[in-house]
């Protein structure tokens, strides 16, 4: 399946999972109460991700 053939709705559930994915990751362990962030490359992918899904649900 390539990029083209997925539906808004499609891009609208991309999105989500993107958003929650990175609210988790970036939640307190609840043992340490400390955070570990998300390595640079993979945030700065699921940002990426989250543009693009943004863009083809406004299309």
């Amino acid at each position: 399946m390539s990029a083209s053939e997925l539906t808004p709705l499609d891009w609208h559930v991309i999105h989500f999972a993107v958003d929650r994915l990175r609210i988790a990751a970036e939640s307190p362990d609840p043992e340490t109460n400390e955070t570990n962030p998300l390595p640079a490359d993979v945030s700065d992918t699921l940002i990426r991700i989250s543009q693009v899904a943004q863009k083809q649900m406004a299309a």
